[in-house]
């Protein structure tokens, strides 16, 4: 059973705390609403009692806490949680071009040493009119592909990114792969009346 903690600012220095959490798995959901801000990263060492000595503990390695769930036992206290943002994010506004009704649009890393960075597939819905956006994208190179919502495929970009939908990533990335339509993606880079069509 996941932990479930409610929402903590930070402080102008950037730090933040969560109290009072119960044992248990845990992710991040950073929000943020700077147009050409972008989440890159989101990383942590192991919580300390897990290292037995203090040469174990300095030298614990970090880990993608985007990638993998972020576990607390009872007594658990993690001190290095580093969340970074970074400037230059990019987006796309665009049109399907043959219009359809229920479509998604989903960005997914053609770059073969991203494709295992949740925080590199983005989604959106289809507007009634056909347009979509993404928004807040990392630069790089990524296929872009738009579908009828599946099934086996989830529903938000939260859940798309979740350490669990290793699957549903893959799944979209081979789709994306067949269809070969990349896009290239420069820092702060607006890409707008984009067209495209439905697979």
């Amino acid at each position: 059973m996941r932990g479930m903690a409610g929402p903590t600012a930070p402080d102008a220095k950037g730090g933040f705390v969560f109290r009072n959490l119960i044992a248990g798995r845990y992710r991040f959901e950073p929000r943020f609403y700077a147009r050409y801000w972008y989440l890159q990263s989101i990383s942590l060492t192991a919580p300390a009692s897990t290292a037995t000595t203090a040469a174990a503990k300095t030298a614990a390695s970090k880990f993608d806490s985007a990638a993998n769930w972020t576990s607390l036992k009872s007594g658990d206290k993690i001190t290095d949680l580093t969340i970074t943002l970074a400037e230059g994010a990019a987006s796309i506004r665009g049109q399907i071009e043959k219009k359809e009704a229920d479509l998604r649009v989903y960005l997914v890393p053609s770059e073969r040493d991203k494709v295992d960075e949740p925080l590199r597939y983005f989604m959106s819905d289809v507007n009634g009119d056909g347009t979509f956006s993404l928004n807040n994208l990392a630069p790089g190179r990524y296929w872009i592909l738009a579908q009828r919502p599946q099934v086996d495929l989830p529903v938000s970009i939260e859940k798309l990114r979740l350490p669990d939908a290793i699957e549903s990533r893959t799944k979209l990335r081979r789709s994306a792969e067949a269809v070969k339509l990349e896009v290239e993606l420069k820092p702060c880079q607006n890409l707008t009346d984009f067209k495209l069509n439905a697979n």
